[in-house]
């Protein structure tokens, strides 16, 4: 008989399996599986929050493995092991972001709707879309942040 988490895990590969069915994998899609998979973890009342979003990570990662990993893609077959590594790692660090985001918002720390909290959430948005900007582009995005970032300091007119 399968516990819990072996249960999940097998839910997160067919997931990723129907995911990847029409031979690409992208971070939307990551991020999907990743809030479906969070929800359930969520019902798991023994686990504190850093426990949860750890097995959240763990389940996401043995479910994407159980699935073929990125060799079932026919973008990756011919990749090096250290390409499908850093990708691989881009995908987690940016699920991780987008769940962090997600947690603030629906605990009430990150509404949108005030523009106190868009300087709140200018880390997160910034880290996700790190894992997939090229260096240049990232480099566009840290002096926008930086804009951005003085010109919240700004006192609002009135």
């Amino acid at each position: 008989m399968s516990t819990p988490i072996e249960l999940l895990v097998k839910e997160t590969k067919a997931a990723f399996i129907m995911a990847k069915s029409d031979g690409t994998l992208d971070v939307s899609e990551v991020i999907q599986i990743a809030v479906s998979v969070s929800q359930k973890v969520q019902k798991i009342v023994a686990l504190t929050g850093s426990e949860k979003k750890s097995l959240l990570l763990l389940t996401l990662k043995s479910g994407f493995d159980a699935s073929g990993g990125l060799d079932s893609l026919p973008g990756f077959k011919n990749a090096s092991p250290e390409v499908k590594k850093a990708y691989e790692e881009q995908l987690l660090t940016a699920t991780s972001t987008a769940i962090d985001a997600i947690i603030a918002a629906a605990s009430g720390k990150l509404d949108l709707r005030k523009p106190a909290s868009w300087k709140a959430c200018l880390p997160l948005c910034a880290t996700s879309l790190q894992a997939v900007l090229s260096e240049k582009d990232q480099s566009y995005l840290k002096e926008a942040r930086e804009f951005t970032e003085k010109l919240l300091a700004e006192p609002v007119p009135k």
